[in-house]
């Protein structure tokens, strides 16, 4: 996906739903926090596109809810997507409280986070996030009804959709592409980084850098 792409998100989300539904997993909790000051949750982009939010949670459902609990700042942010239609406002301050209504009103049997002891790319939450999350789930019967997403994201991320592949042939053809640039440009005595300077040129001569 480009930046500020969402063209794939609603078949992601809807690829998701399916797949809690198979994994038997009731709710699915995903921190948003801007990706460029500190990576953000790996799986983040593929449910929401690359636009960041301000510190927020994402909160789909099995039967199809799609919560976004974010800041007054961001609350137009969610539906511009065209996927999460339901939009919670917090403070900054209440996030929590606001996370435990919905789950409240809800109520999963079992609420999936973004933890994984074998896939890196399933293991998004981090430290901090996860002891905010215990304890504003303290006192609450969610706390012990906490479960890894490791499946249903390993899953999300390794299926790929008709999208997806067509994204990944067209970089595949644009990286042989800019090769056959290389291998015209190449002769002895060439350093390294004259080679990185000329194919990061060539990529942004095709208008490829976004």
């Amino acid at each position: 996906m480009t930046k500020h792409d969402y063209s794939l998100v609603p078949a992601k989300v809807e690829q998701a739903i399916d797949l809690m539904d198979k994994l038997g997993i009731d709710a699915w909790l995903t921190f948003a926090q801007k990706t460029g000051d500190s990576g953000g949750d790996y799986i983040y982009p593929y449910i929401y596109g690359l636009r960041d939010l301000a510190r927020g949670l994402l909160l789909l459902t099995r039967q199809g809810e799609r919560i976004a609990i974010v800041h007054g700042l961001d609350a137009a942010l969610p539906p511009s997507t065209g996927v999460w239609n339901e939009v919670v406002v917090h403070n900054g301050g209440d996030m929590g409280r606001r996370l435990v209504e919905a789950l409240t009103r809800l109520q999963p049997k079992t609420l999936a986070i973004n933890y994984a002891r074998r896939n890196p790319k399933a293991d998004g939450l981090t430290h901090g996030n996860y002891l905010w999350l215990t304890d504003a789930l303290a006192d609450t019967p969610f706390l012990e009804r906490l479960v890894s997403g490791e499946a249903l994201v390993t899953q999300l991320r390794g299926r790929k959709l008709p999208g997806e592949v067509a994204l990944i042939r067209a970089a595949v053809a644009a990286t042989e592409e800019i090769f056959a640039a290389v291998n015209g440009f190449l002769r002895p005595g060439l350093t390294g980084r004259a080679i990185y300077d000329f194919i990061l040129a060539e990529v942004d001569r095709r208008g490829w850098a976004d």
